[in-house]
């Protein structure tokens, strides 16, 4: 009985440089469990501590400031985007990273149209435009009424500037709801990215602290592990900063009802020949003394799908675009703009694989730590990264295989979101008290021979001389390390690059035209 006990001599020692330097003392699973305990070993109050304020409270922070609807009542708006923010994090990574590259090329379009003396009108349209591109933009069953919409859509960012056939008059007081719709949009916006890249370089120098305090210990168990932990959380203060860079607005409501209110007034002013002869009638919120409003509902957007918040292809945007690439080409082709919107640009399939790639790359790396620090095998921690790494996949699989995922399809990818992030705070609680410091989890019993199935009793000086844990941490670190550092450098430039396309101040001069109602803005 004493023999399954112990680990037989003529099998090695996965990961051991030279099998002679074999410890004295090698324990099966059930000569660990006979000899010390079922239970776990927990975690003292200075180690737990330790990980608790260096991983588990500044991710928590992190994700404390993701852009929540504090305005919404219906909080399970809040809930699902919880979970897809943190429980599908490729998936949310991809809608919202690629319209980070659509605002980024509304804000250099605007350039290449050689019109200097509607450069702003055209900045306005354009900042618009991308604005648009964060809401559903729903496709109904009643053709006649997308078309409608979609028409004062194009006419409201094109018209003014490509198109001949409307009067001077017209054009400018186009130009003038664009100007005021956009200033509107601009003071929605919330500020805040400084204070996220200042929490972001907390969470950085966090980082880099660990893996001070990690090679200085290596080998050893707990700090192995609590840098595993750092590089799992790596995706967080990436999927932060991106979410805030993307426009992130006060009101998302209020700013539908503007652009509703705005193609409303765009659809009523342009079929007119003549305003002098035949003044169109612009959005009102009283008739005749009467308390109803102007109805918007056949412009309708949809809901707030911007920041990952939803399972969706938004493609209004990157159409748009794409029709005025050639601005001596600009056309007002509808059916082709309804088309169109459907069809996902290789560039959206480069987004999304990079995105599953920052996820899979945190995952991959603390995953090589777990895995490679003796006990090398597949153990309680990297076996529970893999169940998390598999819970994220389906939402971004989902999204890959359906342009607009029907409601059916998003209610039921909650459960799996909402998993993983229950998954992902009980990895992170169990690291910092030690729950998984137990026999099972020290002989790594889950993997496939050769792998784990025994434990030992050395320190961190014998694993750091007689394994190759430098070779996997450093590795490990230096790419996961990398790819943070990387994301966050790109988004932080398109965020720059991209700031003079929302960028306003409160005194900002609008025009006002002594023939136009502005009752719309209010």
């Amino acid at each position: 009985m004493r023999d399954s006990f112990f680990w037989k001599e003529k099998d090695p020692l996965i990961g051991l440089k030279n099998q002679s330097a074999r410890p004295e003392i090698v324990l099966t699973r059930a000569g660990c469990e006979h000899f010390c305990s079922i239970y776990p070993q927990y975690n003292n109050v200075i180690d737990a501590f330790q990980i608790l304020t260096t991983w588990v409270l500044p991710a928590i922070a992190l994700m404390s400031q993701l852009p929540y609807e504090s305005l919404s009542v219906r909080w399970r708006k809040n809930l699902a985007a919880f979970g897809n923010w943190v429980g599908a994090p490729a998936a949310a990574m991809t809608t919202t990273f690629w319209n980070i590259v659509l605002i980024h090329e509304c804000s250099v379009k605007f350039g290449l149209f050689r019109l200097p003396e509607t450069r702003e009108e055209i900045r306005d349209a354009l900042f618009i435009l991308s604005c648009v591109n964060q809401y559903e933009y729903p496709r109904r069953e009643q053709v006649g009424r997308d078309l409608r919409r979609d028409s004062a859509l194009l006419k409201g960012i094109l018209y003014p500037y490509f198109k001949d056939g409307i009067s001077e008059r017209q054009r400018r007081t186009l130009a003038n709801f664009n100007q005021h719709l956009a200033f509107q949009l601009r003071l929605q916006r919330r500020k805040g990215v400084y204070p996220i890249f200042i929490s972001i370089g907390w969470f950085g120098m966090a980082f880099a602290f660990s893996i001070v305090i990690s090679f200085a210990a290596l080998g050893d168990n707990t700090t192995a592990h609590s840098l595993a932990l750092g590089l799992l959380l790596s995706w967080v203060p990436v999927m932060l900063f991106a979410t805030v860079i993307d426009r992130n607005p006060t009101s998302a409501t209020r700013c539908s009802e503007l652009i509703q209110r705005w193609l409303f007034n765009i659809d009523r002013l342009l079929p007119a020949t003549d305003l002098s002869s035949l003044p169109p009638k612009f959005w009102q919120a009283h008739h005749g003394g009467q308390k109803h409003a102007d109805t918007t509902e056949e412009f309708d957007i949809g809901e707030y799908m911007g920041q990952g918040r939803t399972l969706r292809y938004c493609g209004v945007a990157d159409t748009v675009l794409d029709m005025i690439k050639n601005p001596s080409e600009a056309t007002l082709d509808v059916p082709d703009l309804s088309t169109d919107l459907t069809k996902r640009p290789w560039g959206w399939v480069a987004v999304w694989l990079i995105s599953q790639g920052i996820v899979t790359t945190s995952f991959g790396m603390a995953f090589m730590v777990s895995f490679n620090t003796p006990t090398q095998g597949l153990g309680c921690r990297s076996l529970l990264y893999l169940c998390w790494w598999l819970l994220v996949l389906p939402s971004w699989l989902i999204l890959g295989v359906f342009q607009e995922p029907n409601t059916k399809v998003r209610s039921v990818m909650i459960v799996p979101n909402l998993l993983a992030v229950a998954m992902l705070f009980a990895i992170m609680l169990v690291q910092s008290f030690g729950g998984l410091n137990s026999c099972l989890c020290k002989t790594s019993v889950f993997g496939l021979p050769p792998f784990g199935r025994y434990m030992d009793f050395e320190n961190a000086e014998f694993y750091k001389e007689y394994y190759y844990v430098e070779a996997f941490w450093g590795s490990a670190t230096g790419i996961g390390g990398a790819t943070m550092a990387i994301s966050v450098s790109w988004l932080a430039w398109k965020w720059h690059k991209s700031s003079a396309l929302w960028r306003v101040t409160e005194d900002t001069t609008v025009r006002v035209e002594d023939d136009v109602s502005l009752d719309w803005l209010t």
